[in-house]
């Protein structure tokens, strides 16, 4: 009898030199986030947020704030209308978050610095991370939506103007979501991530004309209620919502979208493709 021998290869030679193309490496990184957030609840937090938002705002603040005779701006006639915008820039600061820890905890966990030693291009795994994180933001404020109609809260603009609401929406949500994905890559400290940016967020919040009009505020921080980033969006995405858009309202406002975009974007593609 003879015996025979069977050669099987050890890798197809016909495959063995094609590498994944950096689609399809972002796509399954972009599933595997996508996979751990809903997991983790991440979907049912990001619904939940915008109407524990809704009822932290509305609920105390909108007999007063409807009051003509309230003193510190009072006699809106739909409280509603006025606080949906920052009760959707608050959706977008949860993402802003959720972003940040997302980051801090693969790095931390050496997820990070595993997938820079692979034949990855650097910039995919955060463009994975920011497109999970923009599938959340897009869940987040389709919630806020939702829960600011039933407060009454419409568009009352052109299909331009609520389009632009929408779009001007996620280009703030995207701008600070690269800033904390940076900080987050960067500290390695999911906890202290996460302390660092609650602060800033509670004062652009409440030291702002989401709440409230400018007039409610005592004279001397004023300027500062003002001028300062989430007035300037709050203003910008109720004129877009009101149907009341002008120059002076919206310029100022992309301008400091924009500019954020670019440095906190710019940011992110460095902390992600640094050397470890």
């Amino acid at each position: 009898m003879t015996v025979g021998t069977i050669s099987l290869p050890l890798e197809n030679t016909s495959t063995a030199n094609v590498k994944p193309s950096a689609v399809g490496q972002w796509a399954a990184l972009n599933g595997r986030t996508v996979r751990e957030m809903s997991r983790n609840g991440d979907f049912i937090v990001a619904i939940l947020t915008p109407a524990l938002f809704t009822l932290a705002y509305y609920v105390p603040l909108r007999k007063m704030m409807e009051t003509a005779t309230y003193f510190g701006g009072g006699g809106l006639s739909n409280y509603g209308q006025f606080v949906v915008p920052l009760i959707a820039l608050g959706a977008v600061a949860l993402t802003m978050t959720q972003a940040a820890l997302r980051a801090a905890k693969d790095a931390r966990d050496g997820i990070t610095k595993r997938l820079s030693t692979m034949p990855i291009p650097r910039t995919v795994p955060l463009a994975a991370r920011m497109s999970a994180n923009m599938v959340r933001s897009v869940v987040t404020l389709a919630a806020a939506m939702t829960f600011g109609h039933i407060i009454n809260f419409r568009f009352e603009g052109s299909l331009a103007e609520t389009v632009g609401f929408i779009a001007f929406a996620f280009l703030i949500s995207l701008a600070l979501m690269l800033g904390a994905d940076a900080l987050g890559t960067l500290t390695e400290n999911p906890r202290a991530v996460t302390q660092a940016l609650t602060l800033p967020t509670l004062i652009f919040g409440m030291m702002s004309t989401g709440f409230i009009p400018e007039s409610g505020f005592p004279e001397f921080v004023r300027p500062f209620v003002r001028n300062q980033p989430v007035s300037l969006f709050t203003e910008a995405l109720r004129a877009l919502a009101d149907g009341t858009t002008s120059i002076q309202v919206m310029v100022p406002a992309l301008i400091w979208g924009f500019v954020i975009l670019v440095l906190f974007g710019a940011l992110a593609i460095w902390a992600s493709a640094r050397r470890r």
